[in-house]
């Protein structure tokens, strides 16, 4: 049962205050967030740093698979859905999940695996994307990189649907969701919206914008969460600074650093993201990917305790992977987001690792509190296949983590160096 809280002021170590009403949450609200600060971000200087999503702060992988299910179930009773046999909530229509990129295209992932029936998944992407027969771009305003890209090799599935579920960690104001239904209403008008997030901020005027739009377009949007509130006031210390360089250790040599590599050799075609969505058959695809990734690379690991480590929007396979892996395994993934880190204990990026993207040298990406839960051993998953030097700049940063076995999985491709 949700419980009324009240005004909390959280203090964010040596940057500043923010002051939140929580109106109701299903736990207390350190179990969902700490606080962190965006660097050199006009557009909000601050972030909620979820705790459940193993984006930024490693997780062991049910905790986002749980929080999705507890999620899903809350719509499935409010929708009168009845439960299948293996525990899926079954879809009376034609309904597509989507997923926002790059933080919740697992969690998008694990929201779809609690329904069954008719229903189709996709994630929005910051990649182009070929093969498909629809999409449409759409701006996530706050964001480093804004501009998010939506793709489907069936047409159909948006076409048809009548329910459409979006899935994201945060909704602060709302913004975003409203920009991608209005997109899709442009082309398919009058399906009804459920909104599936961990934290709702939006605040009486976001609300209020909310009920217009509803009105204007002559649509449902309903929201489920596991915690609702509003931000009330912030005050934080200038968010900008100087970017560190990034290195290139054109010399490093990954293998006589102790690196092990794997390549699965999955086919090409093979459905192991859902950028152009999927469906049943695609579910398929991806569990026999699972199968096959550990298989192989489960009797090469010596560790008890082990970070897995996904790459930008590719999460879902390698917590998948995690959940099946022997010992303790805890995941995050790397991003395009720039995040000051600050060693303390209350706030969100105590570590902070900086490299050249190995799929575009052009581009500087990060990976945030690497070892942080003393980990003997590391496993970083790639879909593709990549040169080897091209992971030098990634590779040599988590040396200094201090894994005492390192492993990179290749989901796709063979060795190409």
């Amino acid at each position: 049962m949700k419980r009324s809280l009240s005004k909390r002021t959280l203090e964010i170590p040596s940057f500043g205050t923010i002051d939140l009403n929580i109106e109701n949450s299903v736990r207390d609200y350190e179990d969902f967030f700490l606080m962190a600060v965006r660097k050199n971000n006009t557009k909000r200087n601050f972030l909620f740093v979820s705790q459940l999503l193993g984006k930024h702060i490693p997780i062991l992988p049910n905790m986002l698979f749980d929080s999705c299910y507890k999620l899903a179930a809350d719509y499935a009773a409010e929708n009168n859905l009845l439960k299948g046999e293996g525990g899926q909530f079954i879809c009376k229509e034609k309904t597509l999940v989507i997923g926002f990129a790059e933080t919740a295209t697992a969690m998008g992932h694990g929201v779809y695996d609690c329904f069954s029936g008719d229903c189709f998944y996709v994630h929005s992407t910051r990649d182009s994307i070929s093969d498909y027969e629809f999409a449409f771009e759409f701006e996530e305003e706050h964001c480093h990189a804004s501009e998010q890209l939506f793709f489907l090799q069936n047409e159909s599935w948006i076409k048809e649907a009548k329910e459409i579920i979006l899935v994201d960690d945060e909704v602060t104001t709302g913004k975003t969701i409203r920009n991608i239904i209005e997109q899709i209403e442009k082309r398919f008008p009058g399906k009804s919206y459920s909104v599936i997030t961990f934290l709702d901020w939006r605040n009486n005027e976001s609300l209020e914008a909310y009920e217009a739009f509803s009105d204007r377009n002559n649509i449902s949007i309903e929201f489920y969460s596991l915690l609702k509130g509003n931000i009330e006031s912030i005050s934080l210390i200038d968010n900008t600074i100087k970017e560190d360089a990034v290195i290139d250790p054109e010399n490093y040599n990954p293998k006589s650093n102790g690196w092990k590599f794997h390549y699965c050799h999955i086919d090409s075609a093979s459905l192991t993201s859902a950028g152009k969505g999927i469906d049943t058959t695609g579910r398929a695809e991806f569990i026999s990917t699972i199968d096959i990734v550990v298989e192989k690379v489960s009797p090469q690991l010596t560790g008890e305790k082990r970070a897995i480590i996904g790459t930008g929007e590719f999460m879902y396979i390698p917590m998948q992977c995690a959940r099946r892996f022997p010992g303790v395994n805890y995941c995050n993934a790397t991003t395009r987001s720039p995040i000051i880190p600050y060693e303390h204990s209350g706030y969100g990026i105590r570590k902070a690792f900086h490299f050249i993207c190995p799929n575009d040298p052009c581009r500087t990406e990060y990976l945030y509190n690497s070892n942080v839960l003393a980990c003997d051993e590391v496993v970083l998953f790639l879909e593709n296949a990549v040169p080897l030097k091209a992971l030098n700049s990634l590779l040599s940063e988590l040396d200094s983590a201090n894994y005492s076995s390192k492993h990179v999985v290749f989901i796709k491709g063979s060795e190409c160096d």
